[in-house]
């Protein structure tokens, strides 16, 4: 089944996607976001972030890319993976891109060489969902790119499809990615799951932030999920 898309679905590039859910706050992880910026981007220019389902990695993310922003006036490209292993050419690189006249990786490479972003670029690259051919494809672009630019940096979330990427049968994920930049996203501490219950005004629930986590494991899903039952029954 191939996946639909208008250009309604499409927002500007400059900005990072709408959340599933925007009327839901996340916790900012603002050392955790300023760790990767610091060691993994500022020092490598790479950054995977490996996730669970739904792990906080695209908050995430998009934290990191609003702390390059303001502490270093470094700009984000947005790309998105919304397409399926099934995907035609040119489904992938509008889902990618939100370009209807992107239609293959010349010219993904035209569009991508033509960004403007005098204090440097971030490209955000979420999921990695679509045919391993035009992923590969990608990622030899984006290497490419980034031996050009050295001011240009890039940013990957994924989970386990990432690591069969990066094998030796997909030599452009394998030279893109080094191991330096790979960063388990961690769940919430109870720290941090306490400040999400205040977040949610969910003060009922505060005095029983650690029992959340220790039946949660602090995975940012699973707590999205009480939250919104507790809400729901007030």
């Amino acid at each position: 089944v191939r996946q639909e898309a208008t250009d309604s679905d499409s927002p500007s590039r400059s900005n990072p996607p709408i959340p599933t859910d925007p009327t839901y706050r996340r916790v900012p992880r603002i050392a955790l976001a300023g760790g990767i910026l610091r060691t993994c981007l500022r020092r490598h220019r790479i950054a995977t972030l490996l996730q669970t389902w739904h792990g906080g990695g695209r908050t995430l993310a998009r934290q990191i890319a609003a702390q390059a922003k303001l502490l270093h006036d470094i700009s984000t490209l947005w790309l998105t993976d919304y397409a399926m292993e099934q995907s035609t050419t040119a489904e992938f690189y509008f889902l990618l891109t939100g370009e209807r006249s992107i239609r293959d990786q010349r010219d993904f490479h035209d569009w991508l060489y033509s960004q403007v972003a005098p204090g440097g670029l971030l490209i955000v690259l979420l999921g990695t969902r679509g045919p391993e051919l035009l992923l590969n494809q990608v990622a030899a672009v984006i290497r490419s790119y980034l031996d050009s630019r050295p001011n240009a940096m890039f940013l990957v979330v994924g989970g386990e499809r990432l690591l069969r990427l990066r094998q030796h049968t997909n030599y452009p994920w394998l030279r893109l990615l080094p191991s330096v930049s790979f960063v388990d996203v961690p769940d919430l501490t109870v720290d941090e799951v306490t400040q999400l219950l205040m977040l949610h005004h969910n003060e009922d629930l505060l005095p029983h932030a650690a029992l959340l986590h220790s039946l949660t494991g602090g995975h940012p899903w699973l707590l999205s999920t009480l939250i919104r039952n507790e809400t729901s029954d007030r």
